[in-house]
C-alpha cells in the first residue's frame, strides 16, 4: 500500500496478482449475466443435447475424438 498524507493512495500488485483479480471480477460478471439470463429463460424452448447432435449429425464417436477443450 502506498500512503499519501496518512491515507492509502494505491496498492501495488504483481502483474500475476492483478491478472488473477481481473479474471475473478470477469468471472463474477459472467456468472451474474448467466444467472440473470437463466432466470428469464423459457425452459420450454430448451433443446436436449441429444436432439441437437442428431440434427447436426454428431455421433458419440465424434465427441469422443475431440478430447479436452480449454475455453478462455
Amino acid at each position: 500500500v502506498v500512503m499519501k498524507n496518512n491515507a492509502a493512495e494505491c496498492v501495488l500488485l504483481s502483474p500475476e496478482e492483478y491478472i488473477s483479480l481481473i479474471d475473478e471480477v470477469n468471472d463474477a460478471r459472467l456468472l451474474a449475466l448467466a444467472s440473470e439470463r437463466m432466470a428469464m429463460a423459457d425452459s420450454s424452448q430448451f433443446v436436449p443435447a441429444e436432439r441437437l447432435y442428431e440434427e447436426l449429425g454428431i455421433t458419440q464417436d465424434d465427441l469422443d475424438t475431440v478430447g479436452d477443450v480449454d475455453i478462455e
